[in-house]
């Protein structure tokens, strides 16, 4: 029985490990957040052998960064015709991203895109049908089920130590509008929902999986004191058929940051309270009392390392990455839905919105 007040039961919630030499690897795109995923990859000892940017000076600064080897492209299609890695990490932006992951399977490359791997439920599908054709892996850099936090309560939840999950609550307070004024993101009309929220819509679909929500309900709107253009208060209500799930953001605080979840089931509750990004201790609660788990590390060094790690290692095993793609799916569904109810004003049910324009 879990003590009261003790420590939670210990789970291996830590992304795998690959077990031999890992392959080579590529990266495509080489802005905005690329610096996360190469540091992530020198820290796993990665051996990085080509960058590739329409930008050449973009590729050329990440490899003085980060890999002085590695060689450069400002074309997809000759990385893929020159450059023997076997990994490629698509990390552009994602309205060309669809055409270079499929180049890149149709290449016989295993893949790590950037998510949202498509904007379209049907292109999904059809992209994880290729990948599957052709005995290849296509992961998504869902990075935020890498995040401790995140990754314990999901192991908790696959462990059975909550039993059905009949409850999902999410809240964020943080001043994103600061992070992204001046850039293109300021104006993006569902930053938060799509963007940012795309992050936990995924976390909900891993925790009701093989379970259809029925409806979201969803509501975006600007505050008087934001210094963006986008709507900053975001708010989305899953419903499925014995339970629900709420998320709520705000992402123009002026107050100090706060990131908060509990998702309760029949048999158990894990609690989290720090920043957007985590706190360091998780809370279990069960009828046999209350424990704790205080974890190391942080969502985005340990989300990028576990992103890339899961792939590997299933490479390693011959096995699907805790990472496929085919698992991001529902998550996708959940977060359309939730983008068009909020334009529309409307509850809608996820799967009916094949696409969106973001």
């Amino acid at each position: 029985m879990l003590p009261t007040l003790g420590p939670a039961p210990a789970l291996d919630y830590l992304p795998p490990a690959p077990a031999g030499p890992a392959p080579p690897v590529a990266l495509i795109g080489c802005g905005g957040v690329s610096n996360l995923h190469l540091a992530a990859y020198r820290e796993l000892g990665l051996q990085v052998v080509a960058l590739c940017d329409v930008d050449r000076t973009a590729a050329e600064r990440r490899r003085a960064e980060f890999y002085p080897g590695a060689e450069v492209f400002t074309d997809h299609r000759e990385l893929l015709a020159r450059c023997p890695a076997a990994v490629v990490d698509v990390a552009t932006h994602v309205d060309v991203r669809l055409d270079i992951v499929r180049a890149c399977l149709l290449a016989g490359r295993h893949v790590l895109s950037q998510k949202p791997f498509a904007i379209d439920l049907d292109d999904a599908e059809r992209l994880c049908d290729l990948a599957d054709s052709r005995n290849l892996a296509l992961a998504v850099n869902h990075n935020g089920r890498f995040a401790p936090h995140f990754a314990w309560l999901l192991a908790a939840a696959r462990g059975g130590l909550l039993g059905r999950v009949e409850t999902a609550d999410f809240s964020l307070f943080w001043p994103h509008d600061q992070a992204v004024a001046g850039t293109v993101f300021a104006d993006m009309r569902d930053l938060v929902l799509f963007d940012y929220g795309i992050h936990w819509f995924d976390l909900l679909g891993m925790l009701f999986a093989g379970r259809p929500a029925t409806g979201v309900y969803a509501s975006a709107r600007p505050t008087a004191s934001q210094r963006i253009t986008a709507p900053t208060l975001a708010t989305a209500l899953i419903e499925f058929p014995d339970a629900q799930a709420v998320l709520r953001f705000h992402a123009s605080a002026t107050t100090p940051e706060l990131g908060h979840y509990r998702v309760g089931g029949d048999l158990g509750t894990v609690s989290n309270t720090g920043t957007t990004v985590g706190g360091e201790r998780v809370i279990l609660d069960t009828p046999a009392g209350t424990g704790f788990a205080d974890l190391p590390g942080r969502w985005l060094a340990d989300g990028f390392r576990g992103s890339m790690s899961a792939l590997l290692a299933a490479l390693d095993r011959g096995e699907p990455p805790l990472n496929a793609a085919r698992t991001s799916i529902p998550g996708l569904a959940l977060c359309f839905a939730a983008v068009e109810s909020a334009r529309t004003g409307r509850p809608v049910r996820p799967g009916t919105v094949r696409s969106i324009s973001p």
